[in-house]
């Protein structure tokens, strides 16, 4: 009877290290994933100004920081810049984007809500009023904002 009682609690021991062991190593695993670099890029758009002066990106889990970015060759497009960041934790973010001014003064700055990965923006720059006037005139009725709020970036 003490055989069996001894052979019972070597097997429990042994489960519960397993299974120590095995927790420990995916939690590991998920942190190690977790604080992997990882580089954003995408194309944002302000729908009146020029193209946009600024982007920083707002990290949840990384360092935040200024995205380096270039204006694209695209022929009759709207004014955009491409942007690129690494986020050293990965991790979700936001933009926030300088819209007309000069890149130590924006005229205008937006923000986006939070994402992750690689991510297209419009943001909305266009003065309400000049909205107004533009479906007041507009046989059709619609707005320049392509159902943007004003002073948002929308992930598009």
């Amino acid at each position: 009877m003490m055989e069996n009682h001894r052979f019972t609690r070597t097997i429990v021991s042994t489960l519960a290290v397993t299974a120590l062991l095995t927790g420990v190593g995916l939690a590991t695993s998920a942190t190690a994933q977790a604080a992997s670099p990882r580089v954003v890029t995408g194309v944002i758009t302000c729908l009146n100004n020029p193209s946009p002066v600024g982007v920083w990106v707002d990290a949840q889990s990384s360092k935040s920081g200024w995205a380096q970015t270039r204006i694209p060759y695209v022929a009759g497009g709207l004014s955009q810049v491409v942007f690129t960041y690494t986020l050293n934790n990965g991790g979700n973010y936001r933009v926030n984007v300088g819209c007309g001014g000069t890149p130590q003064h924006w005229g205008l700055s937006l923000s986006s809500g939070y994402v992750s990965g690689n991510a297209n923006f419009r943001c909305d720059d266009i003065p309400p009023l000049l909205n107004a006037l533009f479906k007041r005139i507009n046989p059709l009725k619609f707005g320049l904002t392509q159902g943007i709020p004003y002073g948002t970036c929308k992930q598009i």
